[in-house]
């Protein structure tokens, strides 16, 4: 079994260089210099995006950001030290939310990220390690909070309390997809006259298809 990590590992000159190396090396922080994947998942409110540098994270805070989750944990490592850190210097709060990336989320995930989403101070950023599955995760909750008016109404009434909250013993596929997409049937009133008149054209032009006879039935066609 690995030895628990500490903060004293990384004070310090040399604890500093390693902590770095762990960002940049280690934790592909030299990709993410080439291929920035950061979202706007609500203008002005909430981002997505990767692990963020003390660079990042200052830039971050110019851009008026109040709070970073952080969805990978607080497990003791060179690219938390530094963000830990730093989030100190510039005022920042970091909450921790960790969520997995190989894994369906629990019921305790759910409600704890309708809770994060009522209590954290906006704007915020939100990040995993590289900004996809588990920051795309919970982006699409805080989307489907907001559909749903979780954020700032507590309906129980909503499809989002269905799904989420499990006050009621199951919910179908269907309540969840109009939560987060409603469709109505059309009638064909609805639709314009062209369409419709075409239609009626195209029912008395076009001829049903024919009856195959026994013969032709039978694949005597040559």
């Amino acid at each position: 079994m690995a030895k628990a990590r500490s903060r004293e590992e990384f004070d310090g000159p040399e604890g500093r260089k390693r902590a770095w190396r762990e960002l940049m090396i280690g934790d592909h922080g030299l990709v993410r210099l080439f291929y920035d994947n950061t979202h706007e998942v609500v203008p002005g409110k909430l981002w997505r995006s990767y692990q963020p540098s003390p660079a990042n994270l200052a830039r971050w805070t110019e851009r008026g950001v109040k709070t970073v989750v952080n969805l990978r944990g607080d497990k003791m490592s060179g690219h938390y030290f530094l963000e830990e850190e730093t989030c100190e210097k510039l005022g920042l709060r970091l909450v921790v939310f960790r969520v997995f990336s190989r894994d369906a989320p629990s019921k305790e995930a759910f409600h704890g990220a309708r809770a994060l989403f009522d209590e954290i101070e906006y704007p915020a950023l939100i990040h995993c390690k590289s900004g996809a599955d588990r920051a795309g995760l919970m982006a699409a909750l805080f989307l489907l909070c907001m559909k749903a008016g979780r954020s700032t109404k507590r309906s129980s009434s909503s499809p989002f309390a269905t799904v989420m909250c499990g006050r009621e013993k199951r919910a179908s596929s269907t309540t969840c997809l109009k939560a987060i997409a409603p469709t109505r049937r059309r009638k064909a009133s609805a639709f314009p006259m062209s369409m419709r008149s075409s239609a009626g054209w195209m029912k008395s032009t076009i001829p049903p298809p024919r009856k195959l006879s026994s013969w032709e039935r039978g694949g005597a066609i040559c």
